[in-house]
């Protein structure tokens, strides 16, 4: 797949006009942001190829040696919240079914990205993380669509010290990549008038 520039501001629009991105004021005063992108990139074609041109992008630059010359030296691994864009993505695939199952074998040895819609608590993903490892996978970076900010990050880099540490004898870090931060949904929503204000 081709990158393209892509119209944030219209996008975070659309996701909101659409109900998949819900704003509510907490009883602290501060704008809470609900993303639920299932309900609407598997009926949305157009909107489903903007998000995972999002990917794709964050893809190029993470791994720009193993995408050159399209020779693809590493995979992506998604769960069914993300799966609507997972066969949109020009890396090789793997998919993680609903028993916790990884789907599709392919080459370990190459560096996997773990892809999926919300970060939360990073329970789920530190769930997936393990399963990975313990078959061998090398997932060294994770992409979200949106990051809740409600110490999910920090869970999952603590509980990969751990994992890297039982399953490749020394403590490595992970990347993490939010392709779009609550500060810029509240950005482009405040612009285009839709909010009166950020906090």
């Amino acid at each position: 797949m081709a990158t393209k520039k892509l119209n944030e501001a219209e996008l975070v629009k659309y996701l909101y006009n659409a109900g998949a991105i819900r704003i509510a004021e907490s009883p602290d005063d501060e704008m809470k942001i609900d993303v639920a992108l299932p309900q609407i990139i598997g009926p949305n074609p157009p909107i489903r190829k903007d998000i995972a041109h999002m990917f794709e992008n964050a893809l190029k630059k993470i791994f720009p040696d193993e995408m050159r010359y399209a020779k693809y030296r590493f995979g992506c691994v998604g769960t069914g919240a993300i799966m609507p864009i997972m066969g949109l993505l020009s890396c090789p695939i793997a998919t993680i079914d609903s028993y916790s199952r990884v789907r599709e074998k392919m080459d370990t040895k190459q560096p996997f990205a773990l892809v999926d819609d919300v970060l939360r608590t990073g329970n789920t993903l530190s769930h997936e993380l393990t399963l990975l490892l313990s078959q061998g996978y090398r997932v060294n970076t994770i992409i979200v669509f949106f990051d809740e900010e409600i110490g999910g990050q920090n869970r999952i880099h603590e509980e990969y010290k751990r994992l890297s540490r039982m399953y490749f004898g020394h403590e490595e870090k992970i990347k993490i990549v939010v392709l779009m931060p609550r500060e810029r949904i509240l950005e482009h929503l405040v612009e285009a008038k839709i909010i009166s204000r950020k906090v």
